[in-house]
């Protein structure tokens, strides 16, 4: 199948060599499009190398772009050359480090991971002696790759005063990886997925590294355009699946209504389409209910639903899990374990011991009403701004989805405001065309009151500047 020679005195790094060859052959068309490689094992033996050199090979070949993988089946041709739309962006994209920045003094109403002294550092530590002292050594082995059983099962207890029945529970670490996974289960380069339009840029560039071509649907007051959301199906009619944040959605903080919830699973069901609905929120509300997922009304299995807990227990824990239709439970298994072969027993098994205690539940009445004081004394902070407008009024999570003033570019806002001691999130973060934006998000997830209120001083000061830097029209004579 290879037609070139692996030379092992010229100093060069072997797995280098393999990779220009197989590269140099897909971009002479010496293979056809979607045709299978030799297996790892198959191939080492052809090229007379240690199979960890082809292994290297290949995912640099699949970054390139130039071959998918399939699990369990093997690694398949793309194409001579991807076009020029599937760009694969490097993990440093410049687009979703504004939160992750060491900002220093700065206050930050960037990031949306809560203040550290919110964390309920005395019921876990009380849960890692227990476990430690209970299982000893075996916290450290690894675990199920499908997650450590009994919390899967207090995850289905706990999902069921959500409404969601189900016990196809998958544990990851973290919400990214969820995402990660599902574009490695679904999508191979030049599949279509479609996203809301703002989104979480951090899905859009795993999904684009999966080579996926996104197509955008804006979003209005309570959910997806859906006669757009139905024109581009009708149009477009292999789309993998539809990626959303239904409650309390990142940037803007939207609901969606119960109506068009079910006008999507519908249109999902008739299509063919799975949904993933990513819910990492929907537990900071400020009224008396909290909104049902999509996966609660999912009776035909179309629903990938993703929970986090970075943003309503500890981030650094790492820990989320996926409830997946029956038909894919095995395939993420297989996907979870050749990512990392399992998440972290310890933390599996001390949040289990956290969870059974009903110390989950305790914490996020706690947490809620801290939010909800910081989420009215910011909105008040915001209205002495006039020209600042609050674009969705939320009832729950942990940001604003603000619109400034048509003409101002609020990337160049960005950098006058941190200037000034503030930081926020630009609204072409989350965007897919990169354009100038008159819209931002600033976050109260990890500062206090004294925080916001001079936090927000910096910002008036540093909108002032900006207005004051607009040069006057002149009229017309």
């Amino acid at each position: 199948m290879f037609d070139f020679k692996v030379e092992k005195e010229t100093g060069n790094k072997l797995y280098i060599q393999v990779f220009e060859g197989i590269k140099k052959m897909i971009e002479n068309g010496k293979f056809e499009r979607d045709e299978k490689l030799l297996t790892i094992r198959a191939a080492s033996l052809a090229l007379s190398v240690n199979s960890s050199t082809i292994v290297k090979a290949y995912d640099m070949l699949e970054k390139e772009g130039y071959l998918y993988k399939i699990v369990g089946s093997g690694c398949y041709v793309t194409a001579e050359k991807l076009p020029e739309k599937f760009h694969f962006e490097e993990e440093g994209d410049h687009r979703i480090n504004y939160s992750q920045l060491d900002l220093g003094e700065v206050i930050n109403f960037a990031s949306a991971t809560p203040s550290s002294e919110l964390f309920p550092l005395g019921d876990f530590k009380d849960a890692i002696n227990f476990v430690l002292e209970r299982d000893g050594g075996e916290v450290f082995s690894y675990q199920d790759p499908k997650g450590y059983g009994p919390l899967r099962e207090e995850i289905s207890r706990y999902l069921n005063k959500k409404e969601i029945k189900t016990d196809n529970i998958q544990i990851v670490s973290g919400s990214q990886q969820a995402i990660d996974i599902i574009g490695k289960m679904l999508l191979k380069p030049g599949d279509k997925i479609i996203v809301e339009g703002p989104t979480y840029a951090g899905a859009v560039s795993s999904f684009k590294k999966a080579g996926a071509h996104i197509i955008t649907i804006p979003l209005e007051k309570d959910g997806m355009d859906m006669k757009k959301l139905k024109f581009t199906l009708e149009k477009e009619r292999d789309v993998k699946f539809i990626y959303t944040m239904m409650n309390y959605h990142n940037p803007t903080g939207i609901c969606w209504s119960q109506r068009k919830k079910e006008k999507l699973l519908k249109i999902a069901c008739k299509n063919n389409i799975f949904v993933v609905e990513d819910d990492c929120m929907s537990e900071i509300y400020y009224g008396e209910n909290n909104p049902l997922s999509l996966k609660s009304i999912d009776e035909k299995e179309k629903v990938i639903y993703i929970k986090s807990f970075s943003k309503i227990f500890m981030p650094g824990l790492r820990l989320a899990f996926m409830a997946l239709p029956k038909e894919l439970i095995e395939t993420a298994v297989s996907v979870k374990y050749m990512a990392d072969i399992s998440s972290s027993g310890l933390n599996q098994r001390a949040f289990h011991h956290y969870m059974k205690q009903g110390c989950i539940y305790s914490h996020l009445d706690s947490i809620r009403k801290i939010f909800a004081q910081r989420y009215t004394y910011m909105k008040e902070e915001i209205k002495k701004i006039p020209q600042l407008k609050i674009v969705y009024e939320a009832e729950g999570g942990l940001f604003f989805w603000l619109k400034i003033p048509e003409w101002m570019d609020s990337e160049k806002f960005y950098n006058l405001a941190l200037k000034r001691g503030v930081s926020f999130l630009p609204g072409r973060v989350f965007y897919q065309k990169n354009d100038l934006s008159p819209y931002l998000r600033i976050s109260f997830a990890g500062v206090d009151e004294n925080e916001i209120k001079t936090g927000m001083r910096y910002f008036r000061e540093a909108f002032e500047e900006y207005l004051g830097k607009r040069k006057p029209k002149l009229p017309l004579l």
